[in-house]
C-alpha cells in the first residue's frame, strides 16, 4: 500500500515523458513539411512571404498548434548557413503538463528544426514531354549517342521510357525518367 502511489507517480511521469515525446515527433514532422513547402516556392521563383504563407500552412496541416515560426533561406546556422539554396525552418510550441503540473507550473517548449536542400537537375539537352508514351527516347539499330554535359530526361512513367535496343549506345552524364530505362535485343 506504501508503494502504491510511488508506482502510480511513475506511472504517471512515463505516460507523459512518452506524450512529450510524441509531440517531439509531430513538430518535426511539420517542420519537415514546412521546409519542404518553402523549397518548392523557393525553387518556382516565389517571394519570401510566399515561402513563409505555403511553409506555416504545410506545418499547420501536419499539427503544428502555433508557437513561433521561422522560416530562413538562407539558413543562419549549420552545414547550409549562407547556401541560398536551403531553406530552413524552426518551429517552437508549448507543451500540456498534465502529471508533472503538480510538482513545477514551467512551461515545456517543443523544437525542431529541418532544412531542406534544392537541388536541380542539370541541364536537359534531351527532352521528351509526353508522360506515358512507350519509348518516349528510342535508340535502335546502330545508332551512337554520346552527349557531355547534358542530360537525357523524360517525363513518362512508362515501363519502357528511355529504350536503347540492338547494338545502339547511348553515352551521356545522367538519364532522369519517370518511368524505367531499359535495354532491348
Amino acid at each position: 500500500a506504501v508503494m502504491l502511489p510511488v508506482m502510480v507517480g511513475a506511472a504517471g511521469f512515463g505516460v507523459e515523458t512518452g506524450y512529450w515525446y510524441h509531440k517531439d515527433l509531430e513538430l518535426q514532422q511539420a517542420a519537415d513539411k514546412a521546409s519542404y513547402a518553402g523549397a518548392i516556392e523557393k525553387r518556382s521563383g516565389s517571394t519570401s512571404t510566399v515561402m513563409n504563407a505555403a511553409g506555416l500552412s504545410a506545418a499547420t496541416q501536419n499539427g503544428y498548434q502555433p508557437g513561433s515560426f521561422v522560416l530562413l533561406n538562407p539558413p543562419t546556422s549549420g552545414a547550409y548557413a549562407g547556401n541560398v539554396k536551403a531553406v530552413e525552418v524552426q518551429l517552437t510550441t508549448p507543451v500540456q503538463r498534465y502529471f508533472s503540473n503538480v510538482f513545477t507550473s514551467t512551461p515545456i517548449t517543443a523544437g525542431a528544426r529541418a532544412v531542406t536542400l534544392i537541388e536541380t537537375a542539370e541541364t536537359a539537352c534531351v527532352l521528351a514531354l509526353d508522360p506515358t508514351s512507350s519509348s518516349t527516347i528510342y535508340l535502335n539499330g546502330n545508332a551512337g549517342l554520346s552527349l557531355t554535359g547534358c542530360t537525357v530526361m523524360a517525363n513518362s512513367t512508362a515501363a519502357d521510357a528511355v529504350l536503347v535496343q540492338g547494338s545502339s549506345e547511348l553515352t551521356t552524364d545522367c538519364i532522369i525518367s519517370g518511368g524505367r530505362v531499359g535495354t532491348g535485343a
